[in-house]
């Protein structure tokens, strides 16, 4: 859950999301991009922009492999 608050400090917004940030609940007309674990997300494409990648809540999945990459292709194993 995730709260926003006025600037006398009384809750304004509130976003209820599933483990993997499907909406489940909002109330409150603040414009806020920042949701889900705080990240910025764009409500023209419907996904998490996590700077080096997209991220779609409702499948819990990103659009792309991880730009850097597992780490296990530099291991050698002597």
């Amino acid at each position: 859950m995730r709260l926003l608050t006025d600037s006398t400090g009384a809750v304004s917004d509130r976003s209820e999301y599933e483990a993997f940030g499907t909406v489940l609940r909002q109330t409150g007309s603040t414009t806020n991009p920042y949701q889900f674990t705080g990240e910025r997300f764009d409500a023209t494409l419907g996904l998490y922009s996590l700077r080096a990648r997209w991220y779609d809540g409702g499948t819990g999945r990103f659009l792309t492999r991880d730009p850097v990459g597992s780490g296990l292709e530099e291991v050698h194993l002597v």
